[in-house]
């Protein structure tokens, strides 16, 4: 019962209200895999969309005799090919070594700066508590997402830990909701259509130098479409499922957990 009372009276924001959305991404095809044919949907339906991508994706090669120089920038034109695809505004790229070393608050210092420069009312990250994850750079994707979501809510906490206020607008400074994909915990659902998924499907082509092998992007394929009959979804588009949380929900809320 007091489930059911809070769902009601403190609900989840929902994420086709939202008009500027930031995707943060550990690796330049993180967000097409994970939450592409979103994308796609919110962006065909007139929103603001913008990529974030943590890592350089230098690593992203079985071949030991590639040049990680040459592949960081394969990967990054292949990353505005797929942003185009999908109608993403604005790729940033933050150039932490993939699969390297480096700390999540120097990453959270960079998300917080361009939430409170964009302004998005909705941030979408990997999943930072799914318990099957072991890659380092998703984890760290999703639990710097949550300390710049508390930086980038109060002015005094962003200008300790950030940097200097004086040029952010004062309600650039707020709560905002955020939507974690590559999830199990999915209390969101967001369909979308037979278009959206082609685009979704054509963002994740462009990034030959990871799916080179049409075997395998069938194989991709195929996992998104059984994920979306999971979802009841039997038609030609897709379904995506997102763990939401609202300004509300993200601190001292353990029912969320449970919605």
């Amino acid at each position: 019962m007091i489930r059911w009372l809070l769902k009601r009276y403190v609900p989840l924001p929902k994420i086709g209200d939202a008009q500027r959305i930031l995707c943060v991404g550990a690796h330049p095809d993180d967000i097409e895999v994970g939450a592409g044919g979103t994308v796609a949907h919110l962006t065909r339906t007139g929103k603001e969309v913008w990529f974030l991508i943590i890592t350089d994706g230098g690593a992203g090669s079985s071949n030991p005799d590639q040049s990680r120089q040459a592949l960081k920038e394969i990967r990054s034109q292949e990353s505005a090919q797929a942003a185009a695809q999908l109608g993403v505004k604005k790729v940033i790229e933050l150039g932490f070594p993939d699969a390297g070393i480096y700390d999540k608050f120097q990453v959270a210092q960079q998300i917080a700066k361009v939430i409170v420069s964009f302004d998005p009312d909705l941030i979408m990250s990997p999943d930072p508590g799914l318990a099957s994850e072991f890659h380092p750079d998703h984890i760290i994707a999703g639990e710097a997402v949550k300390i710049a979501l508390l930086w980038a809510g109060y002015p005094l906490a962003y200008r300790q830990q950030v940097g200097d206020i004086t040029e952010v607008p004062i309600n650039h400074f707020r709560p905002r909701t955020s939507a974690f994909f590559f999830t199990a915990r999915v209390n969101q659902r967001i369909r979308f259509s037979a278009e959206d998924r082609l685009r979704q499907r054509q963002a994740i082509e462009a990034h030959q130098s990871q799916f080179s092998d049409r075997g395998e992007r069938e194989m991709i394929d195929r996992y998104q479409r059984l994920r979306s009959m999971g979802f009841w979804d039997f038609g030609k588009g897709g379904t995506e499922g997102f763990f939401v949380l609202g300004g509300v929900h993200q601190h001292c809320f353990p029912e969320v957990n449970r919605y």
